[in-house]
């Protein structure tokens, strides 16, 4: 999203972008993580100094239910939600109030999932389509065989 307000302009320059990552990792039918990387670029694409910051939430996924046409709601509880800023390692705060809803789908390829991401203060909330993505295989490590010299 660029950053267009005169507001903006004075902290991140003209033609800054605020960029958002989200980051599903499911470790089990029940245990997830949740991770949200925002940060500012500047007009040459490059990351500000000090604008990067960082929510991660362990999440509970438990049942579900059926919900419009082809949407399957997946009940969630924030176990835990903590926010971290990269520039200064020491600082953690962790925050109560953030809710996530997870919602998959029949109909559709199962690569897909929708997150709704509520945070305690209203400011940063947000909704995502995202997409599965397959690790990729480890590449065999390189065999390499000496021939025996000889004298």
């Amino acid at each position: 999203m660029k950053l267009t307000s005169d507001f903006d302009k004075s902290v991140w320059g003209p033609n800054a972008t605020s960029v958002r990552t989200v980051e599903l990792v499911v470790r089990s039918a029940t245990d997830a993580t949740l991770r949200v990387v925002k940060r500012v670029l500047d007009a040459k694409g490059r990351v500000v100094p000090a604008s990067t910051w960082i929510e991660e939430a362990q999440l509970r996924i438990g049942g579900a239910a059926p919900g419009v046409a082809d949407r399957v709601e997946h009940d969630v509880t924030v176990a835990n939600a903590v926010r971290l800023f990269p520039d200064d390692p020491g600082y953690k705060w962790m925050f109560e109030g953030l809710r996530v809803k997870i919602v998959t789908f029949t109909a559709r390829d199962g690569n897909t999932l929708e997150v709704r991401y509520d945070t305690p203060e209203g400011r940063g909330s947000f909704w995502e389509t995202l997409t599965r993505v397959r690790p990729t295989a480890k590449p065999p490590a390189a065999r390499i065989d000496s021939a025996p010299t000889r004298k």
